[in-house]
């Protein structure tokens, strides 16, 4: 069993003490959680951020950092005092947690068939039934709110302790180097933050050493929001195999640098 499954009711409770509202998106047999904090009537295309994570189980410190809102939310502060909503995922991948995150990753990345759940978003093949759900959850909210950021929380388990970020849908050089200027000067100059993997350039580029930029992965949820829908998309690949801590404390220095973007305080 996965140390999420004793997590997720306790932090799940903790935002809504906090005033979040909390749901699950129903299924027959699969339920994922969702958080919102927003206005009480939002208007036509209100802007929001959506942050989303626990695709790959394994990578476990997303999910605890997104169930963690006494760590996120003073980051997220300053979106809420600007009148933007929030929506979170906490974990989309719910079959995954019957297995402890030192089983086979196959068990924590695919269902029981077969489907990968960081593909088949916004596409018509085959997905998860969890991943068929958050999308049209994503879709529903896509009609009523502009996104403004969407924040991915990784890690890459085939790079052990090399942390890195992707962007899609950033187009600005200027805006890419304020990112790299934040994250730095919160993150620091610590050893964990390597260059990132060429091979996962994918078509795209590399900036200052582990930003990936507008790498191509159709079927990912990135691809989706931030190549079809143009969503400025901040993917955070934590450090995989540094302490739970230290995962976290990424996540959290990406998601500090992303929401400082908006400049709004």
């Amino acid at each position: 069993m996965h140390e999420l499954v004793k997590k997720l009711p306790e932090g799940l409770s903790q935002w809504h003490s906090l005033g979040a509202r909390v749901t699950l998106l129903p299924d027959h047999t699969l339920s994922v959680p969702v958080i919102e904090i927003a206005t009480p009537s939002p208007s036509p295309a209100h802007p929001s951020v959506i942050v989303e994570t626990g695709l790959h189980l394994e990578e476990d410190s997303g999910p605890f950092l997104a169930l963690s809102p006494h760590l996120l939310l003073p980051i997220l502060l300053p979106l809420v005092r600007s009148g933007i909503d929030i929506l979170i995922y906490p974990d989309v991948n719910q079959h995954g947690l019957k297995y402890h995150p030192k089983d086979d990753p196959k068990l924590l990345r695919y269902n029981p068939q077969g489907y990968n759940y960081n593909d088949g978003w916004g596409v018509s093949y085959n997905k998860s039934t969890e991943v068929a759900i958050t999308e049209a959850h994503i879709n529903q909210h896509l009609s009523t709110h502009t996104p403004l950021l969407f924040l991915s929380l990784h890690e890459d388990s085939d790079h052990r302790e090399t942390g890195y970020l992707w962007t899609n849908g950033i187009n600005d050089q200027r805006t890419r180097k304020e990112l790299h200027q934040r994250f730095t000067n919160i993150w620091g100059a610590q050893q964990l933050l390597k260059n990132a993997p060429p091979q996962m350039l994918c078509g795209g580029t590399c900036e200052e050493g582990y930003i990936l930029v507008d790498s191509q992965d159709p079927g990912s949820i990135e691809h989706w929001l931030g190549e079809t829908h143009h969503i400025p998309t901040i993917l955070s690949e934590a450090p995989f195999g540094a302490n739970l801590q230290d995962r976290m404390k990424f996540h959290a220095s990406v998601a500090a640098a992303a929401v400082g973007l908006l400049h709004l305080e």
